[in-house]
C-alpha cells in the first residue's frame, strides 16, 4: 500500500513538471557576429582654450563664423561688432578663456546678429542699456558706457599733426590707466569694435575673420608673427617648434598677446584708418550688469540643447584620440517639470523653435522636419502598432520586435534616405517577426523579453541575423557612482563601444543608435507615444529623431520616457545583426568559449556564399 503511494506521487510529481514549459533563451550572452567591414568615422574634434595656429603663428580661439564687412562702417555708427564684443565680455567673465571651445564663439556671433537686427539707432552713443541678453542659464539687462581714465590729456585737434609715436604713447597710458581699474573692456576704432581681457596677458577678441585686412585683402601666409631677425637680413622669423600648429580657420578669434605693441599691431593692420592713434579716433567702452536673474525654464533647455560649448563629461575610448569625444552633461528631472511646455517636436506645435510653420519647404531638410536649426530633426510615419490593421491579440505588444527592425533597417540604409513610408515598413516587419517569436510560446501569462526574439529576422526582402544582449544598467536622474551609472554616463559608454541598441524602462522602450558619415548622427525611434502631448487625442504614429550631439539626444530620450521619478531602473541592451551579402572582418570568424552552433555556422556559410 505504501508502494502504491509513492508511485501515485511520483507520478503527479511528473505530470507537473510535464505542465511547466521551460521556454529557452534565444539570445545567448556571450555570443559575438561576424563583423562587418565598416569605415571608421572621426568626428570633428571639440578644442578648449588657445591652440597655435598656422600662418601669423598666434594662439587663438577660433570658432566657425565670424561677421561680414570689416572694412565698412564709420567713427559715428556702431555695427554687430559692437555687441559682439559686449556678449563676449558677458561670456568671459561667466567662464574662462581655457573652457571655450568653438561652439561658443559661434553662439556670441550668433546673439550678436540677432540683437543687432532687432536695434533700430546705431548711432554711436556715450551709453547704451540693452535688455533681456541670455548666457548660460541666466538673462541680463547690462549697461554698455564709455569710459574715459580719469587725469589723461587728450590732445585737442590742431593743424599740427601728432606723431605716430606720439599717438602710440597717448593709447598706451589710457588703456594702461584703464586696465587698473577694469579688466574687460571694449575698443572701438572707425570700422570695427574688438573686446580685451587683461591678466597677465592680453586676450583680444576679434568678431571678424582673423586673417582678413580691413581693405578687404587677406594675410600672407609668413605675416603676423614673422618679423625680421634683429641681423637685419631681412630674413623672416620662423614660428617655434614646440606647440603643435592647427589649421588656420579665417573666423571669429581670441586672440593671446604677450605685450600692448603687438596686440596694437595687429589692430593696426585691420583698422581702415592708418592714423586712427593719432587723430584720437578710438574710444573706450565697459560692460557693467545693471540685472540679472534665472532665464525662463523653456529658454534654459533650448539654451541647452543649442549651447554646445558646455564642458561635459567625455568619454575617448571608441577613437582612441583625446579630440574625439563623446560628450553629454547629467540628466535632470527639471527638463521634465517645465510648465505649459510641449516637447520640441510635438506635432501640436505649429512651428518649430526659428518660429517658421511646419509642412514648409523653408522647415525641411530633405524629407525631415526642422526641429532646432543645425542641431535635431525629426521624421514622421504613419502607422502606429496598435492600428486596427494588425491583429487584435498583437495589437500595442510588438514594439520590442520593431525596435530591432528599425535597428536593422539604420544598418542597411543612411539617415538622410529614411521616409515615412520606410517607417511604416519598419511597424509592419516588427509586426511579422513578432509573430514568428511568439508562435511556438504557448503560455499565457508568458512575459515577453528582448531575448525571446528570434535569431532571423527580415526587412522587407533582406535578411538579418541579430543578436541581443544586455550591457549596461543603471538609475536615472541619480548622481553617477563607481558602482552606479545615470542615463548619461549609460549612453556614453555604450556609444564608446557599440553603435545599435535599446533603452528599456519599465515597460517604456525605445531604439537608438549612431551612423557615421556627414548625413548619419545619432538617432532615437519611437513608436509606442500616442494622444498628447505628441499627437493629437486618438493618434499616433512611429517616428525618427536625428541629430549629431549626445547631448540633445540625451535630452530627447529623457523627455521621451517621461519618468518622474528618481533612480528609477534603466537598461541598455546591444543590438548587433548581419545581412545577406556582407563582407566580414576576418577575425569575425572566431568562435566564441569554441563553441559555435551548428544552425548559425550553417547560417553564416549560406549568407557568405550568396
Amino acid at each position: 500500500m505504501t508502494k502504491n503511494v509513492e508511485d501515485l506521487g511520483f507520478m503527479k510529481m511528473e505530470e507537473e513538471a510535464g505542465g511547466e514549459e521551460e521556454i529557452e533563451l534565444k539570445h545567448k550572452p556571450g555570443r559575438k557576429l561576424t563583423r562587418e567591414i565598416r569605415k571608421t568615422y572621426k568626428p570633428r574634434p571639440i578644442l578648449y582654450g588657445y591652440r597655435m595656429r598656422e600662418k601669423d603663428c598666434n594662439f587663438k580661439i577660433q570658432g566657425s563664423m565670424n561677421l561680414d564687412g570689416r572694412q565698412d562702417g564709420s567713427f559715428k555708427e556702431i555695427k554687430p561688432c559692437y555687441f559682439a564684443c559686449a556678449l563676449a565680455i558677458l561670456s568671459c567673465s561667466l567662464r574662462p578663456l581655457n573652457q571655450w571651445n568653438s561652439y561658443r564663439i559661434d553662439r556670441v556671433i550668433t546673439h550678436a546678429k540677432s540683437i543687432s537686427s532687432r536695434v533700430c539707432d546705431l548711432e554711436s552713443v556715450f551709453e547704451r542699456v540693452v535688455r533681456h541678453v541670455t548666457i548660460d542659464d541666466y538673462e541680463f539687462d547690462i549697461w554698455i558706457r564709455m569710459f574715459e581714465p580719469q587725469g589723461m590729456w587728450t590732445p585737442a585737434q590742431k593743424p599740427t599733426k601728432v606723431t605716430k609715436e606720439a599717438g602710440l604713447n597717448i593709447i598706451k597710458k589710457k588703456l594702461q590707466k584703464t586696465l587698473n581699474t577694469r579688466k574687460y573692456l571694449m575698443i572701438f576704432t572707425p570700422n570695427g569694435c574688438y573686446a580685451l581681457y587683461h591678466d597677465e596677458f592680453y586676450h583680444l577678441f576679434d568678431p571678424y575673420a582673423s586673417m582678413d585686412f580691413g581693405g578687404g585683402e587677406e594675410e600672407d601666409n609668413d605675416a603676423g608673427g614673422d618679423e625680421e631677425d634683429g641681423d637685419g637680413d631681412g630674413k623672416k622669423k620662423k614660428c617655434p617648434k614646440g606647440p603643435k600648429r592647427y589649421p588656420e580657420r579665417n573666423t571669429a578669434s581670441w586672440v593671446l598677446f604677450a605685450d600692448v605693441d603687438t596686440m596694437f599691431q595687429y589692430i593696426d593692420k585691420r583698422c581702415a584708418q592708418p592714423d586712427w592713434k593719432e587723430q584720437s579716433q578710438y574710444m573706450f567702452y565697459v560692460v557693467d550688469i545693471l540685472s540679472y536673474k534665472k532665464a525662463a525654464p523653456n529658454t534654459r533647455i533650448l539654451q541647452l540643447l543649442t549651447d554646445l560649448s558646455v564642458p561635459m563629461t567625455c568619454s575617448n575610448n571608441q577613437y582612441g584620440h583625446p579630440e574625439y569625444e563623446i560628450c553629454a552633461t547629467d540628466e535632470s528631472l527639471d527638463w521634465l517639470e517645465v510648465e505649459n511646455c510641449l516637447p520640441i517636436w510635438s506635432r501640436m506645435n505649429s512651428h518649430n523653435t526659428a518660429g517658421k510653420f511646419r509642412n514648409l519647404s523653408l522647415s525641411k531638410l530633405n524629407r525631415y522636419d526642422i526641429e532646432i536649426e543645425g542641431r535635431l530633426w525629426s521624421l514622421w510615419g504613419n502607422l502606429h502598432p496598435e492600428a486596427p490593421v494588425f491583429e487584435k491579440d498583437f495589437r500595442g505588444r510588438q514594439y520590442l520586435a520593431i525596435y530591432v527592425m528599425a535597428c536593422c533597417a539604420a544598418s542597411t540604409y543612411n539617415l538622410m534616405d529614411w521616409s515615412a513610408q520606410l517607417l511604416d515598413t519598419i511597424v509592419v516587419s516588427g509586426h511579422k517577426y513578432y509573430r514568428e517569436s511568439i508562435k511556438n510560446i504557448s503560455k499565457k501569462d508568458f512575459e515577453f523579453s528582448l531575448e525571446n526574439l528570434n535569431v532571423d529576422c527580415s526587412l522587407e526582402s533582406i535578411n538579418f541575423v541579430v543578436h541581443i544582449e544586455h550591457v549596461c544598467y543603471g538609475k536615472i536622474y541619480r548622481i553617477p557612482y563607481f558602482n552606479r551609472m545615470n542615463l548619461s554616463e549609460a549612453l556614453i559608454y555604450f556609444f564608446s563601444h557599440y553603435q545599435f541598441g535599446i533603452v528599456m524602462v519599465r515597460k517604456r522602450s525605445l531604439a537608438i543608435g549612431f551612423c557615421p558619415g556627414n548625413d548619419g548622427g545619432y538617432f532615437m525611434y519611437d513608436c509606442q507615444e500616442k494622444d498628447q502631448p505628441l499627437f493629437p487625442k486618438q493618434q499616433g504614429a512611429s517616428y525618427l529623431l536625428r541629430t549629431r550631439h549626445l547631448q540633445v539626444l540625451l535630452y530627447c530620450i529623457v523627455v521621451t520616457l517621461n519618468v518622474p521619478v528618481k533612480n528609477t531602473e534603466f537598461s541598455i541592451h546591444k543590438v548587433e545583426m548581419l545581412r545577406e551579402g556582407t563582407s566580414f572582418e576576418s577575425e569575425g570568424d572566431e568562435e566564441v568559449d569554441g563553441e559555435v552552433d551548428e544552425e548559425e555556422e550553417h547560417r553564416f556559410v549560406r549568407f557568405v556564399w550568396k
